[in-house]
C-alpha cells in the first residue's frame, strides 16, 4: 500500500511490478540490509562499546532467542556469510550483503513476471527504469500504470466486464497491445497509423503511450466510441 500510494497507483498492482520498474528493495529487505550493517558496525566498534560486548558474548554463547541468533537465520536466508565479515572493510561488506539481498529479490521477482499481467517487464533488470527519474509524477504514473497493464482495459479487469472484447472495434481481446495497434482507437485519438512498443523504454516513446492510454480510458468513459 505504501508503494502504491507513492507512484500513485492503483491498490491491485502487482506489487513486485512496481518494485522492479521503481529500483527501490522491498521494506523487508531494506530492514534486512540495514540489520546486517548493523552488525558490522558493532563487530568493528571498540572493545568497551557495552553493545559490542552484549553482541560478543551472544556470539560466544549461542543463545537460542536473542539478536544475533535472529541475524543468524536471516543472514542464511539471504546465503549470507557473517564470518566473512573480519575479511572486508564497511564498503566491502556493504556491497557483499546489497548483491545477496538483490540476488534473492531477483529470484523472487523473476517467478511474479511470469504471470501474464507483469509480462512487459518479464525479461527487464531489476534497475530504476529512466523515465522513473525524467519524467514529472503525471507521466510516470502513466507510464508505469501502461507498464504494468493497470490501464482500465476490459482484459486488465476481466471481473469488472461481461465480455473482453475491445469496445472500439470489437474483434479482438481488449489488450493493453491491442489498444495500441487499435484502428478505431487511434482514429478516435487522432493518432492514426501511430507505431508503439512498451517494450521500448525510450522515455519520450513511453511518454507517448502513457498520453494515448489515458485518452483512450477517457473515450471509454464518456462512451463515444
Amino acid at each position: 500500500k505504501l508503494l502504491t500510494g507513492i507512484f500513485e497507483m492503483p491498490q491491485s498492482t502487482p506489487y513486485y511490478g512496481i518494485i522492479k520498474e521503481s529500483g527501490l528493495l522491498p521494506i523487508k529487505e531494506l530492514i534486512v540490509e540495514k540489520k546486517i550493517i548493523l552488525f558490522y558496525d558493532l563487530l568493528t566498534s571498540k572493545k568497551e562499546r557495552t553493545a559490542r560486548k552484549v553482541l560478543k558474548v551472544q556470539m560466544e554463547r549461542e543463545y537460542e532467542k536473542c539478536w544475533y541468533s535472529e541475524l543468524k537465520e536471516l543472514a542464511n536466508e539471504y546465503q549470507i556469510d557473517l564470518l566473512n565479515i573480519k575479511e572486508n572493510t564497511k564498503t566491502e561488506w556493504k556491497r557483499y550483503v546489497k548483491d545477496k539481498i538483490i540476488k534473492k529479490v531477483e529470484k523472487k521477482m523473476e517467478q511474479e513476471c511470469k504471470k501474464r499481467k507483469l509480462r512487459f517487464i518479464e525479461g527487464d533488470k531489476f534497475e530504476r527504469k529512466k523515465y522513473v527519474n525524467d519524467t514529472n509524477v503525471i507521466d510516470c504514473k502513466r507510464i508505469m500504470r501502461a507498464r504494468l497493464n493497470m490501464v482500465r482495459l476490459r482484459e486488465n479487469y476481466k471481473r469488472a466486464h461481461e465480455s473482453t472484447l475491445c469496445e472500439g472495434c470489437e474483434l479482438y481481446e481488449e489488450t493493453t497491445e491491442h489498444v495500441l495497434e487499435c484502428e478505431r482507437y487511434q482514429f478516435l485519438t487522432g493518432r492514426n497509423q501511430a507505431s508503439y512498443d512498451l517494450n521500448n523504454l525510450n522515455v519520450e516513446n513511453l511518454r507517448q503511450i502513457g498520453n494515448y492510454l489515458e485518452t483512450v480510458e477517457e473515450i471509454k468513459e464518456r462512451h463515444i466510441i
